[in-house]
């Protein structure tokens, strides 16, 4: 009896305890959903993104844009440049793409340089467009590494550096970019930045005309060297390129 008594006496305060535990893993249940289905939205807005449902990505991409996600930023300038699953509005474009940038995003940064080169959704700016370009580009995107060049080619934003222009260049084309082949054939067939050099002109030329850059083919034409077929890969990017109304080679990065 006494130890009936004694075991009845200790059964009730396990209960709370008990109940306690099955609060606190309810709650952890309920914290980790929270976590994953934002996670998932954003993975569905990228996908979204890149099948080219530009509404659905919308609309998966901006709870995360607001609260700060640099990619999904990123993401949702490129549909307000665009006018994707969206009115273009440049201005948003460029709200979207500072945030990003500010946040470290290379690709945002040189999405916005692009927007400051040309005055679109931001005053015309070529200071600030060769600043954003230097803060991609000093983490090695190709595509900054090769617009900051031309911006030292050019003197547009900074003063004029032929010998910096060539070194930007330089690191754009080792890296395949097209646009840094050419600004490097460019130099070396100029003799800007460094001694005039037309095999190896030609040569970064030849490289740069394979990925379809059109400005290269005619360079290599004007040069009277041998130009290559244009590959069948390639030729309705090139027709593209070369459609009235194309704003270039260069576009926004995602």
């Amino acid at each position: 009896m006494e130890d009936g008594r004694q075991a009845g006496s200790r059964q009730p305060a396990a209960w709370p305890y008990v109940a306690a535990v099955a609060l606190l893993l309810l709650a952890a249940v309920a914290l980790l959903a929270a976590f994953e289905r934002p996670a998932g939205t954003l993975e569905r807005g990228r996908q979204a993104f890149l099948r080219g449902d530009h509404a659905a990505a919308l609309d998966l991409l901006r709870p995360h844009a607001e609260a700060g996600e640099p990619d999904a930023q990123n993401r949702l300038g490129i549909l307000y440049e665009l006018g994707r699953g969206v009115a273009a509005d440049p201005r948003q474009a460029a709200l979207w793409y500072r945030r990003a940038a500010d946040r470290g995003l290379y690709k945002a940064q040189y999405n916005l340089a692009r927007l400051y080169g040309r005055g679109e959704g931001v005053p015309r700016d070529e200071a600030e467009a060769a600043r954003w370009y230097r803060r991609a580009a000093d983490q090695g995107m190709a595509e900054a590494e090769a617009g900051l060049g031309a911006m030292y080619l050019h003197g547009r934003g900074l003063a004029r550096d032929d010998e910096a222009a060539v070194r930007w260049f330089r690191r754009a084309a080792e890296q395949g970019d097209a646009y840094g082949q050419a600004g490097l054939g460019y130099c070396y067939a100029h003799g800007r930045g460094v001694p005039p050099d037309r095999e190896t002109a030609i040569a970064w030329f030849r490289r740069s005309a394979r990925q379809g850059y059109a400005y290269s083919r005619d360079s290599l034409e004007r040069m009277g060297a041998a130009v290559e077929p244009w590959p069948s890969r390639l030729l309705g990017a090139v027709e593209r390129a070369l459609a009235p109304g194309n704003q270039g080679p260069r576009g926004t990065r995602n």
